[in-house]
């Protein structure tokens, strides 16, 4: 991006992403929980391990 505008201001820029394997694990939100919610969220099975990461006190499933 720095080389772009280097003469002056870029517009209408765009990047593709890829995006298929892109995973931020934080503290918080550790990647078995991450799973969980997202299958969860794409409407897939949800296994009785990911089953444990939900609770309705919480507002989860």
């Amino acid at each position: 991006m720095s080389e772009i505008t280097s003469t002056g201001s870029a517009r209408n820029f765009v990047q593709e992403l890829d995006m298929s394997n892109y995973l931020v694990e934080t503290e918080l939100f550790p990647r078995d929980v991450l799973e969980a919610y997202s299958a969860w969220n794409l409407e897939k099975e949800i296994t009785s391990e990911q089953q444990q990461h939900f609770s309705a006190l919480l507002g989860g499933g």
